[in-house]
């Protein structure tokens, strides 16, 4: 006796699994209803923010202020040092200096 079953093993073709297709459609309620809710948890995800950079300085003596006074000493050397070579005022570099320097640490903790 010779058994019905089909596939690579009995040598007959197997039919082919059908394809899954997935359309894209936004549904723009619930993206604002999740922004919401995060939004809505605001201390928790500065509390676990902070906590991180207090646990990541932690044995510092400057403590969690080392990441902002270390950035600060740097934006303002630089801004020192480009308002010399390209003959300009430093409080009109230095707001500029400031938002580039902001938007590059934005952007590269995302």
């Amino acid at each position: 006796m010779t058994s019905k079953t089909s596939g690579p093993a009995t040598g007959m073709p197997s039919r082919p699994s059908p394809r899954l297709v997935l359309t894209a459609v936004p549904n723009w309620g619930l993206t604002i209803t999740d922004l919401r809710q995060g939004l809505s948890m605001w201390r928790l995800w500065g509390g676990m923010g902070w906590n991180d950079v207090l646990q990541r300085y932690r044995r510092s003596l400057l403590g969690p202020f080392w990441l902002t006074l270390s950035m600060a000493v740097m934006i303002g050397t630089l801004g020192f040092l480009y308002a010399h070579l390209l003959r300009t005022d430093v409080a009109d570099l230095m707001p500029y200096l400031c938002l580039g320097f902001w938007s590059g640490v934005s952007s590269a903790a995302c």
